[in-house]
């Protein structure tokens, strides 16, 4: 007797990447292509950060992150901007002496995001982590910044998957996993979960 399976038609709600969009960011034979981005990407960070770690106005006092804040402080915003609450916040950090830390952090951190990049380590954080970086300059006014670099960075952060590839995510990414496939650590914990579940008793 033949079996007969019913189809069931599921509603379509993925919607697809145009296949120029997965080549450019799924496609690990351009790797080379996002070793370029991330080199000039990182280096430029690498010099900033570098910068600020041999500047004493940023790592003994952070004067020149006060200065910076002080100006966005003092400024008059346009009318209905937005900007009072982030006024406030830099205010507040103003009277408590934040900018002693806030000056060591963000040259720190600086740092570390461009030598991520240039090691193709956790690239889409490190992406991300830059145009963040690079958004809060431009408000408060911290210095000046080349468009291009945050927009280099924006494209980094779309080909997460592959723009590492050359580089150290190549073999972390598959260890780590991503939240909608396990990586070897977790596969390796519901390995040993299951081992030690009883024979015959239903896994809760």
């Amino acid at each position: 007797m033949a079996r007969h399976e019913a189809t069931i038609q599921l509603p379509e709600t993925v919607v697809e990447d145009p296949a120029l969009a997965r080549t450019l960011f799924n496609d690990v034979r351009l790797g080379w292509v996002w070793l370029a981005v991330r080199l000039y990407v990182g280096w430029q960070a690498l010099e900033a950060g570098w910068a600020k770690l041999q500047s004493p106005e940023w790592m003994s006092g952070g004067t020149a992150l006060r200065a910076h804040w002080e100006r966005v402080v003092e400024a008059n915003p346009a009318p209905g901007s937005g900007s009072n609450w982030y006024r406030h916040v830099l205010g507040y950090l103003l009277d408590t002496g934040g900018y002693t830390w806030a000056a060591k952090v963000i040259a720190i951190g600086e740092t570390f995001v461009a030598i991520a990049l240039l090691l193709g380590l956790m690239t889409g954080v490190a992406a991300t982590l830059y145009c963040l970086a690079s958004i809060n300059v431009l408000i408060v006014g911290a210095g000046p910044v080349d468009p291009l670099l945050p927009a280099l960075a924006v494209v980094l952060v779309l080909a997460w998957k592959t723009a590492g590839w050359i580089g150290l995510d190549r073999w972390l990414l598959p260890v780590l996993g991503t939240p909608w496939r396990p990586g070897l650590i977790r596969r390796r914990a519901r390995g040993r979960a299951s081992d030690r579940e009883p024979v015959g008793e239903i896994p809760r």
